[in-house]
């Protein structure tokens, strides 16, 4: 279809100016890279970018600027959108939501209703799910959870095996890592912090 226009251009068949045919080109571009998308139920719009072996399955939306690449999947009715970015093995299913400039990586999960924005980090083995929010620069890593009503934010950082759950805020320059167990409460990290939650320690 492009050699067809352009030939056509060239012929004098059509009238174009080098913008307009800027324009089919990259539309002709954005066609074959998401051509294996274009079935019903599968939504890649604006210019999301779907790549490497990445899967985005019926039911799911990548919209905006968002990017999927190397063997990344997305599906259920999960959406990313912004520049958020979800890659390695990184799995988006269910109805989570990324966006904003959120990144998901590594063998990271995000599932059920869980949201993560800002400019959070979800990589390694870490999941979130339940209706967890993850938002800020807040990074949650290693082999951690959240999940619950759960939220995360601010610059904390979620590592090691922790899990946080219940109705728990996580925020500031919290650091809960190792096999802490984070049930409710807020937890800020600094000096006075209204500490109601309950903190095991098993080891």
């Amino acid at each position: 279809f492009l050699a067809y226009i352009l030939q056509g251009v060239y012929k004098g068949v059509f009238t174009m100016n080098k913008n307009e045919e800027d324009k089919i080109r990259n539309a002709y571009v954005k066609l074959a890279e998401q051509e294996e998308y274009n079935i019903p139920g599968v939504h890649i719009l604006d210019n999301a970018k779907v790549r490497g072996n990445a899967k985005v399955y019926e039911g799911a939306k990548v919209y905006e600027n968002a990017l999927i690449s190397d063997d990344a999947q997305v599906y259920g009715g999960a959406r990313v959108s912004g520049n958020a970015e979800v890659y390695g093995n990184a799995i988006i299913q269910y109805y989570a939501v990324v966006k904003g400039d959120a990144q998901v990586y590594g063998n990271a999960r995000v599932t059920g209703d869980a949201k993560v924005g800002g400019r959070a980090r979800v990589y390694d083995d870490a999941v979130i799910d339940g209706a967890a929010n993850i938002s800020g620069r807040a990074w949650v890593r290693g082999q951690a959870e959240v999940w619950g009503g759960a939220r995360v934010y601010g610059k904390a950082d979620i590592s090691g095996g922790a899990r946080v759950s219940g109705d728990a805020k996580v925020g500031g320059n919290a650091n809960i890592s190792g096999s802490a167990n984070i049930l409710g409460g807020i937890w800020n990290g600094s000096e006075g912090a209204n500490h109601r939650g309950y903190l095991e320690v098993p080891y």
